[in-house]
């Protein structure tokens, strides 16, 4: 029923208004695969792309350091998170080499006082990995 003004309270469709909506920051950077790819394999091609912080895990009894977790760092004109450049470098194929590059890094890194322990973070995926298998020394385990 109109009203009595004659007006409706439902505008009607108009073609300016009407866009399409933008794309995501996650569809954009899906949509970049190729280049995702190329700037994964320039870190992993670098030698100092790649390095090493270490945050100490305290024995709770003691307070005492009783070992250290590695965590992995990027030199990329591109600042990001680390958890990004992983997920980026498995979505392009190339997890298991950059976690390997990483888990590398950090068992070359030296100074860790005698009788602490080091920890790495991975996902359990590329535990059975080559490259992050090739990553250890012989004989070293993962666990």
């Amino acid at each position: 029923m109109a009203r009595a003004g004659g007006s409706s309270t439902t505008p009607g469709w108009n073609a300016s208004r009407s866009r399409r909506p933008a794309r995501s920051s996650a569809a954009r950077e899906f949509h970049r695969g190729a280049e995702q790819r190329e700037e994964i394999l320039s870190l992993l091609n670098r030698v100092d792309a790649v390095s090493t912080v270490f945050q100490p895990v305290l024995d709770l009894r003691s307070g005492s350091v009783a070992g250290y977790e590695a965590l992995a760092r990027f030199a990329a004109a591109e600042a990001r998170a680390p958890n990004v450049w992983f997920a980026r470098a498995h979505r392009c194929g190339l997890g298991y080499e950059l976690e390997a590059k990483a888990v590398a890094t950090a068992l070359r890194s030296s100074g860790r006082p005698p009788g602490t322990y080091l920890t790495l973070n991975l996902s359990p995926s590329p535990l059975t990995s080559e490259a992050v298998s090739a990553s250890c020394p012989h004989g070293s385990t993962i666990s």
